[in-house]
This record gives C-alpha cells, structure tokens and sequence, in this order.
C-alpha cells in the first residue's frame, strides 16, 4: 500500500518537515506490486528535497498523488520551491551532479531514485520552472516485480 509507504515516511521525516513548518498533502495512492523498500527510497529523497530546496521564507507545500493509466502509475510529487531551470532537468539526476552548492546534500538523491525506477521498469523526470516549484514525476508499470 503506497499511502501507508507515504505515511510511515513522513513519520521518518517529521523533524525536518516540522523545523520548516512544511506541510505534506496526498490523494489517495495505490496499492503496487513492487519493493516497499523502493518507495520509502523514492519518497524520501523527492520529499527531502523539495524541503531543502524550498524557497527562502516560504513554508515548502508539497502534495504527493498517483493516476494509473492502462500500463502504470504515475506518482507526482509538486512543491512550492525554488525550481529548476529547464536545461538542467536531466543533469540533475546524475551522480554527484548539484545544482545550488550553498544547500546541504552530497548530489546522490535524484541519481539513486532514477535507480530505483529503473529497476522497476519505470521512468522519472522532472517538471519545473524557476520561482515557481516543481514537479517530480515517476512511473510504475503495473507489473513492476518484488
């Protein structure tokens, strides 16, 4: 059950979400056949994330839903933040690759949770604008393997 994967997670991120004052809204998620392990990987570092990237004075606002389709899931994790200017949507996901070196993060997240997607046959890309958030978006087909 993704929603109770989402809800122990944010269990796991309280402090940092209450030291910010962030607030964390969902939908309603699905059930998957997949890893949990893999989920807890996913919303961790895109949840983490659109905390310390918030937007200097702006209490970060992230929401967390799912749509299916006939093949997959498509999971979205929108938040309020800092944005990412569109040339570098798909560098942000390599390895060590980091866009504002003032915030704390070594650069490893968004590569792992590419990783992690990969593995469950997935996609995951990045939809953004400077000064006006983001959104993360994966993909898990509906067939996706333990």
């Amino acid at each position: 059950d993704s929603g109770e994967v989402l809800a122990w997670t944010l269990v796991t991120l309280s402090e940092e979400t209450r030291e910010c004052n962030a607030v964390v809204t969902f939908d309603p998620l699905p059930k998957l056949a997949c890893n949990e392990n893999a989920l807890v990987q996913l919303f961790q570092n895109l949840i983490s994330n659109a905390v310390r990237y918030c937007t200097p004075g702006a209490p970060p606002r992230i929401h967390v839903s799912a749509i299916r389709s006939a093949t997959e899931w498509t999971f979205s994790i929108a938040d309020n933040g800092m944005g990412i200017e569109p040339v570098h949507a798909e560098r942000i996901f390599e390895l060590f690759h980091r866009l504002n070196p003032e915030r704390e993060g070594v650069g490893i997240g968004l590569s792992i949770c590419r990783k992690v997607v990969e593995n469950l046959r997935g996609r995951i890309w990045v939809e953004s604008e400077p000064g006006k958030g983001s959104t993360f978006r994966f993909t898990i087909p509906h067939y996706a393997a333990n």
